[in-house]
């Protein structure tokens, strides 16, 4: 239904999120992503992060949103970080993504 993410988006606001973005993408273009951001309940925006991925359009197999999507995840993941090196895509996965909490954007570098 047309607009049923933003109309419940109070059921999210103790969540903790990472919403990645690529900024080519025309899938999902970079304005949805941030009328979700500025629409978030305030209450919830310091568990929300914002990662831009510069060169990157909408696929998750892109090598840049690939990265942060994967460290996205890890910081769910309570058993420690990521690996430097994924064996099966050789991708490097070093480095953080930049913690922008307070519903602040950062660029994932790539």
């Amino acid at each position: 239904e047309e607009g049923a993410l933003l109309d419940n988006l109070h059921r999210l606001a103790g969540l903790p999120t990472v919403i990645v973005q690529g900024r080519y993408d025309v899938v999902c273009p970079i304005v949805t992503a941030d009328e979700l951001v500025r629409a978030w309940p305030a209450a919830g925006k310091g568990r929300l992060e914002y990662v831009i991925v510069p060169a990157a359009g909408h696929a998750a197999t892109e090598p840049g949103i690939r990265k942060a999507l994967i460290q996205a995840t890890e910081k769910f993941n309570h058993g420690g970080p990521a690996p430097a090196h994924d064996e099966k895509s050789g991708l490097e996965l070093g480095g953080e993504l930049n913690d922008a909490g307070g519903g602040q954007i950062s660029f994932a570098d790539q």
